[in-house]
């Protein structure tokens, strides 16, 4: 399959970007096989042969869906073990139906989905029970994809519907609840591009991206709305971890064109994510583009290192308000606990940041950084100033938009690991208060502030921390 450059990647990282697969160099003739005007009525239907396009024995592959939503799953894994190499797989149907979790290996494979991947919902303790463990923070994973140089293509139109509302529901907003399953992972995977693809309704994060390299999203879409209005207030919709899109242990990864709503990040750069471009991301209530979080396992040395981010729109939704623009979070320098809630003490670093052109509306806090992560409710506050991670040489370029009270940059960096060197150009944020302008701008424990923003200054107010910090 050849593969052409990456348009839009800064020239910074257009040396270590991949190169992507292109729709254009899939044949005219090949789009008539995988969409004729009426295909057959079959479940399978499979021709095999050499694949000259994809340079190998394969097929052209399709599986339609059964009658009455009958369970797919099992004709779906045999289709892809029958064609899961050198081969163009189609499913045409408008809903495949999923009743257990589901894992697919794809080599040098196009797959073109239409329609959705309906994860039931009538079954949670079987999910629970059945589902792939992922260890960070102790998760779960409905859908793994692993593999090489493949497309995933859900031409705007095709995705998964993960049922969330169920998960909602039965998680009743509590944070981290176990058993709930992320709905589509990349793990392990070398070159590999998801076009066009939607995710309604997600379980719990919608895309992990865990130990792989030189992966492409674009023109994604995720949308997590809760319909239980007795779950509704504007303060809190219900829907925690429904992340958009959340890298682990991999580099080399870049997202352009992307829509999120939901009540959580957007976009979250978890430990070791390295070489990571976003272009044209829109986000819709949560809490916004995250690094992190970052230093909760004691013992372990965690990177972020070279990102490039450009062209942000971040503003609260119909259900959620927005929380954070962009934002920054590590972990205490003590474990205390144990994840998903608990734990600490881990190390490492986070640098070579650039983020630019950036428009926010209406952000609790449009700017920020915490060292002193726990979610445990009772231990908030008590080891501040303790973390060792290091965050340095961040470049914040061309924000524009409105906050909700005072603040608009808030850098809580620790005494025990400084910050360094944070460079601040053009931050034309609109604070929707002024009674309180001490906090507007502040950086505790940042050693080399520079550009030409307001002077961003230490502060021990007492309003700090008053109403969660939204004063």
């Amino acid at each position: 399959m050849k593969f052409s450059p990456l348009i839009w990647a800064t020239p910074a990282l257009a040396a270590v970007l991949p190169h992507v697969p292109t729709a254009g160099e899939l044949l005219e003739a090949v789009d008539q096989v995988l969409f004729p005007a009426d295909h057959d009525s079959s479940i399978f239907s499979i021709t095999e042969g050499f694949n000259e396009l994809l340079g190998g024995w394969g097929g052209i592959c399709s599986l339609v869906a059964t009658p009455e939503g009958q369970d797919d799953t099992d004709n779906i894994e045999r289709l892809f073990q029958r064609c899961g190499k050198n081969s163009i797989v189609t499913l045409p149907s408008e809903r495949y139906n999923i009743t257990r979790p589901l894992t697919l290996h794809l080599e040098n494979m196009y797959v073109s989905i239409k329609g959705w991947l309906s994860f039931s919902s009538d079954n949670i303790d079987s999910w629970i029970e059945k589902s792939y463990v992922f260890p960070f923070q102790d998760q779960r994973l409905a859908f793994i994809i692993e593999g090489h140089d493949f497309v995933i293509d859900g031409h705007g139109t095709g995705g998964i519907d993960g049922n969330g509302q169920a998960w909602y529901d039965w998680a009743e907003g509590v944070g981290n609840k176990h058993g709930r399953p992320i709905a589509m992972t990349l793990k392990g995977v070398r070159n590999g591009v998801v076009n066009g693809f939607q995710i309604i309704q997600p379980q719990l994060w919608a895309h992990l991206v865990w130990d792989s390299a030189n992966i492409v999203y674009d023109k994604c879409y995720v949308n997590a709305t809760n319909f239980n209005t007795k779950a509704l207030t504007w303060a809190h919709s219900g829907l925690q971890n429904t992340d958009g899109i959340n890298t682990y242990r991999s580099r080399n990864v870049a997202v352009s064109h992307f829509v999120y709503q939901g009540g959580d990040d957007c976009i979250a750069l978890k430990p070791n994510s390295t070489e990571i471009a976003l272009n044209d991301i829109r986000c819709h209530g949560g809490a916004g583009i995250a690094f992190g979080s970052i230093g909760q396992y004691a013992g372990t040395t965690d990177i972020i290192r070279n990102v490039a981010m450009s062209n942000l729109h971040l503003s609260p939704s119909s259900q959620d308000q927005l929380y954070h623009g962009v934002y920054f979070k590590s972990w205490v320098g003590v474990e205390v606990g144990k994840p998903p809630n608990g734990g600490g003490g881990g190390a490492g670093w986070c640098k070579n940041v650039s983020i630019s052109h950036v428009h926010v509306d209406d952000a609790i806090h449009p700017i920020a950084l915490t060292s002193s992560l726990t979610y445990l409710e009772d231990e908030h506050g008590k080891y501040k100033d303790t973390s060792v991670f290091k965050w340095s040489h961040i470049n914040f370029t061309d924000f524009s938009g409105t906050s909700r009270g005072n603040r608009v940059v808030w850098m809580d960096c620790s005494a025990a690991m400084p910050c360094h060197k944070f460079n601040f150009t053009h931050i034309n944020i609109v604070p929707g208060r002024q009674d309180i302008p001490d906090i507007g701008y502040v950086c505790n424990n940042v050693h080399k502030v520079v550009g030409d923003m307001p002077d961003c200054h230490p502060s021990d107010s007492d309003e700090e921390t008053d109403a969660g910090g939204t004063v």
